[in-house]
């Protein structure tokens, strides 16, 4: 499913919405991932900064 988080520079999300998104805002720290269906966010993995991506866990 589409994901979309607002996070800081530390990696921590503040906002999660999950769907389709019509606007993504330019001047916040947005990502916008394909994640699946059963995961839960823990947080941004900002390991390369310039490639950031959303950390999940797998549900069972």
């Amino acid at each position: 499913m589409k994901t979309f988080v607002i996070y800081d520079q530390n990696g921590t999300i503040y906002a999660a919405r999950y769907g389709e998104v019509d606007f993504i805002p330019n001047k916040l720290q947005v990502l916008y991932q394909e994640i699946p269906d059963e995961a839960m966010i823990d947080r941004v993995d900002l390991t390369d900064p310039q490639n950031p991506q959303i950390s999940y866990t797998l549900l069972d």
